[in-house]
């Protein structure tokens, strides 16, 4: 047991990860590779973590080539904001495939639109955000167009650029 975790202990410093990436990196070693959010799942009910949390953290240790990761399954939601021209009413919201929701949202109204940010893994600030800014809500997931908005999302892309 000693021995194991000194190995662990030289890997967080080799590697530069995070206990909770060693964690990962043990289950996959104990699950097969390649691994799959779905895999994971079932073996970290009591860690209370969303699956894009986990996609997160799988996709960043293939990163690290430290894994494989099924990459030809969906990937989870990710958080937008979408501007209808020429209203300029945003609309905050989560999709697997947010290019294809704005496009769709174009043909059912006739508004050019157009996906301003997209982010993969932070489909759970969706709600957060609504909240905030529920006093320029207009209706559903629709906004009236603020800068504070759009600052909020240019800050989410700096932060997750800075990851």
């Amino acid at each position: 047991m000693e021995i194991q975790v000194e190995k662990s202990l030289s890997k967080i410093k080799e590697q530069k990860i995070s206990i909770t990436e060693l964690f990962f990196l043990e289950l996959v070693k104990k699950l097969g590779e390649p691994i799959a959010v779905k895999d994971v799942m079932p073996h970290i009910k009591e860690a209370n973590m969303k699956q894009d949390t986990v996609y997160r953290i799988l996709k960043k240790l293939e990163k690290k080539g430290l894994i494989k990761y099924k990459s030809n399954l969906t990937p989870p939601d990710s958080l937008y904001l979408i501007i209808s021209e020429p209203s300029k009413l945003l609309k905050i919201g989560i999709s697997s495939n947010p290019l294809k929701r704005a496009k769709d949202i174009s043909l059912a109204s006739t508004l050019p639109t157009k996906v301003l940010y997209s982010f993969n893994g932070l489909s759970h600030l969706e709600k957060e955000l609504k909240l905030k800014y529920k006093n320029l809500n207009i209706g559903g997931e629709w906004f009236n167009y603020s800068e504070e908005i759009v600052k909020e999302f240019q800050n989410l892309k700096n932060s997750t650029t800075n990851e």
